[in-house]
């Protein structure tokens, strides 16, 4: 089960900011716009990642308290499925960065065979993978209101593995575990313009 934790707290305590800040007067409309989609990109990347691997790979992975990039150290990624997020209002990308331990791991979960190692048609298992996670993420915010579309993963796999995302957005970092692993799920989004029909006030966010 992923640890109990509102979405304020989830963001808030990420940033150190304030819990308070959900539902307060926002010093801007775009800084509070901000914060929302923060805050919901958050909560479904995380759900979507867990019941992601729980059901397609049978690993359950418990999610640790997000950080924005670079502000703690990471593990070294050797594989990771990057994806653009489209959408008509916001630019962003995705990403989920592991060891290649604990991506043999997930594929063996998902295969239900050994897997000695890893073949040409066993890395395309890390862009699925996204792919699944991406999906499950884009039912559930385009219910919200989101016009998010499909878009085909990227594979990549190296030593030292670098994610590029909106130069000017932030980039946040939900951490997972299972057992001694841990792997990363990584997006950066940036509105292009607001968004349409979303109306602030001190006590009401989008959900």
């Amino acid at each position: 089960m992923m640890k109990s934790m509102s979405d304020a707290a989830l963001v808030s305590s990420a940033v150190g900011a304030p819990s308070s800040v959900i539902g307060a007067a926002a010093p801007s409309s775009a800084q509070d716009e901000a914060l929302e989609l923060d805050e919901q990109f958050l909560k479904t990347f995380s759900e979507s990642t867990i019941e992601t691997l729980q059901v397609q790979c049978n690993t359950p992975v418990i999610a640790g308290k997000p950080f924005l990039k670079g502000s703690q150290e990471m593990r070294k990624a050797e594989i990771a499925g990057v994806s653009p997020i489209n959408d008509p209002q916001l630019d962003g990308t995705m990403a989920v960065t592991l060891s290649e331990s604990f991506f043999v791991k997930l594929m063996e979960g998902m295969f239900r065979i050994p897997i000695p190692e890893i073949t040409d048609e066993i890395e395309d298992g890390a862009a699925e993978l996204l792919n699944m996670i991406h999906g499950l993420a884009k039912t559930t915010l385009n219910q919200k209101g989101f016009a998010i579309e499909k878009s085909r993963p990227t594979l990549v796999r190296g030593s030292a593995i670098r994610i590029r995302h909106p130069s000017r957005s932030k980039i946040w970092v939900i951490p997972f575990r299972c057992d001694e692993e841990e792997f990363y799920v990584e997006f950066g989004i940036m509105l292009k313009r607001p968004r349409e029909g979303v109306v602030h006030s001190n006590q009401n966010h989008l959900r």
